[in-house]
């Protein structure tokens, strides 16, 4: 990804997702330190409650977001037609994201529901598409999934490049839309050192949590469907059968 100035365009949740808002941080922090100058367009969607609208910052992260204006009609409006307002908003927010990018300007997308295909014509030719998750880990209506599958596929098209935080989706990916047209990487989601240091009396800690002699495996993140904590417990179980000290250990708001 050899450029001077990248765009990062994302849609999804940064507010109630630690873990978006950590690989971000951390994919931001290492390409700045390559001296790439990094501009963030994050669009804040399906946010729940609160008043925040427009641009606005959220603590733990330096770049402002996007959250679609007049936030009060979400308490008014039926779900529907409020996502609808708020699909448009974020159409527009794509197309005025990527009017501002210049020909040899890098372009990293992550946008699931977004549509961007629709502005291909607008799309640099060094764009890498960011995969961070998968539709098919959420439990959805039928409809509703085929269409995101019908947008996935239009972006497996229109993005040669692509973003995987493992092997395995790489493959997965490829077998659903294809192999890339161009390059892949795998970045994968890893711990931060400098926020979750080493504990310099390790083994004390370790006998004050109860944890001698044991094999500590750790599960930090969400209870939501599509984290698979029911089949997380399940793999434990298998690894119980074999390591018999194994110990797992939830760190969850859930």
């Amino acid at each position: 990804m050899h450029v001077k100035k990248l765009v990062i365009l994302v849609a999804g949740d940064i507010i109630e997702s630690a873990g978006t808002r950590s690989y971000l941080r951390e994919l931001i922090s290492h390409l700045k330190s390559l001296n790439v100058d990094i501009q963030l367009r994050f669009f804040q969607f399906r946010l729940n409650a609160g008043s925040l609208s427009g641009y606005c910052y959220i603590p733990d992260f330096e770049y402002p977001i996007y959250i679609a204006p007049i936030r009060r009609l979400y308490q008014l409006l039926p779900r529907p037609i409020y996502r609808l307002f708020e699909r448009v908003v974020m159409l527009s927010f794509f197309r005025k994201a990527l009017r501002g990018i210049k020909k040899n300007d890098g372009l990293v997308v992550s946008v699931c529901l977004g549509g961007l295909h629709f502005f291909r014509h607008l799309v640099p030719e060094n764009t890498w598409w960011l995969k961070v998750g998968l539709i098919e880990e959420e439990k959805q209506s039928y409809w509703r999934f085929r269409i995101r599958k019908k947008i996935e596929a239009q972006h497996g098209l229109v993005f040669s490049n692509r973003i995987v935080v493992s092997q395995p989706m790489s493959q997965f990916l490829s077998s659903e839309y294809g192999p890339p047209a161009g390059k892949e990487l795998v970045l994968p989601c890893l711990v931060d050192l400098e926020k979750f240091p080493m504990h310099p009396n390790r083994d004390e800690l370790r006998r004050k949590l109860q944890f001698d002699g044991k094999i500590v495996i750790v599960y930090a993140g969400t209870a939501a469907p599509w984290q698979c904590a029911e089949e997380t417990v399940q793999l434990f179980e298998l690894m119980r059968e074999r390591i018999v000290n194994a110990f797992m250990w939830v760190l969850s708001p859930d």
